[in-house]
């Protein structure tokens, strides 16, 4: 029985209001810092009900080297989930960072005035073994959530043609209750999403984040299921400002169906477009 995997589409923020609809929404702190109009779209006040919002820590795009500004980024809208901050290249670093914010005074304080969020834990290592050691560590701080940085579906045995498969299996292997695992990005080609859907048990519920949709559109490229990705796309995020045209809309508005079938099949976008 295959795992449906809820996909976070991380959309230009010129045209957030019509996908803030999507009930798991990933939202980086430089953008939310960024637009208030942004913010006032995912703020505690006006979410739904059954909506979830993650807020990154920005390690992964070079955003936040403060966590005071990823606090400030969270008092802004009061997430349901912090991602605590990591190092990209060091289990040991990241340990020490996690500790730190969660220990901080900046942080009791937030938890004080707005109730503590949920927190993802994102384990790093150059091999399965030293990410394993990294996840045990980082369980010591009760967890509720488990990041795997897209950075590391190199380390199985063969690649990124599975991805991080081994590192969900791993999670899964492991005696623990009321966990949820997040696949931080996708790098391409996105067909990892396949493979774990189609081979990870449902042990845990599984989550995914990506801008690729959008990347695409950037330059008017469509996807398709198999392994039509020609072409790498562009960093969504070096344009701020990018005000995406209608037919950049309507082939995001593809991509985002694709992604969503090699995520088990789930289809918020079609769910929508028939209410």
């Amino acid at each position: 029985m295959s795992t449906k995997i809820q996909v976070a589409i991380i959309t230009p923020y010129k045209v957030a209001s019509e996908f803030a609809y999507r009930k798991l929404q990933l939202l980086l702190p430089k953008t939310l810092l960024h637009s208030q109009e942004y913010c006032d779209l995912f703020s505690s006040a006006n979410r739904g009900p059954d909506q979830l919002v993650i807020l990154d820590n920005g390690a992964a795009e070079g955003e936040i080297k403060e966590t005071t500004e990823l606090l400030q980024a969270a008092s802004l809208i009061e997430p349901d989930v912090i991602v605590a901050p990591d190092d990209l290249f060091s289990g040991s670093n990241t340990k020490a960072m996690t500790h730190k914010f969660l220990k901080s005074d900046d942080f009791l304080r937030y938890c004080d005035t707005h109730g503590r969020p949920e927190i993802m834990v994102v384990p790093h290592g150059n091999s399965l073994s030293q990410w394993k050691t990294s996840l045990l560590d980082l369980l010591e701080y009760s967890p509720s959530w488990i990041g795997i940085a897209k950075i590391h579906s190199t380390l199985s045995p063969t690649g990124c043609i599975t991805g991080r498969l081994d590192l969900v299996r791993i999670v899964n292997s492991l005696d623990l209750v009321g966990i949820r695992i997040h696949l931080l990005g996708l790098d391409l080609p996105p067909t990892e999403l396949m493979i774990i859907s189609e081979k990870a048990s449902a042990k845990h519920t599984i989550s995914v984040d990506t801008a690729m949709p959008w990347a695409f559109a950037q330059q008017g490229l469509t996807m398709n299921i198999g392994y039509g990705f020609l072409k790498r796309p562009s960093d969504l995020h070096s344009d701020e400002d990018w005000n995406p045209t209608r037919e950049e809309v309507n082939i995001a508005k593809w991509n985002i169906l694709v992604i969503e079938g090699m995520a088990g099949g789930v289809s918020e976008s079609a769910a929508y477009a028939n209410r």
